[in-house]
């Protein structure tokens, strides 16, 4: 897999999630039938959380920390949108 992080640079929360989901979709295709598989990744992160997982197959560990990553982008949104209201004039 060529350039397998250029979807990590997407401003998306989910680009993670897409990429494991791209590399984890991948290697399962490989070694089908006869044959055993092998995949290579090429990346410039790769100790990027969905790299490493995705190399690992690790769906849960991968799951696990990304729920915790958005609960915690979510609550410093809110903080932040909560702060800034109070600050307002009405």
């Amino acid at each position: 897999v060529i350039a397998a992080d250029s979807s990590l640079n997407i401003e998306d929360f989910r680009a993670n999630e897409r990429t494991f989901q791209i590399l984890t979709q991948v290697a399962g295709r490989a070694g089908r039938e006869r044959l055993e598989g092998r995949v290579i990744i090429q990346t410039y992160n790769p100790d990027s959380l969905a790299i490493e997982q995705a190399k690992e197959q690790n769906y849960e560990n991968f799951y696990q920390t990304e729920i915790a990553l958005r609960k915690l982008e979510i609550s410093t949104i809110l903080r932040y949108n909560t702060s800034q209201n109070s600050r307002g004039k009405y």
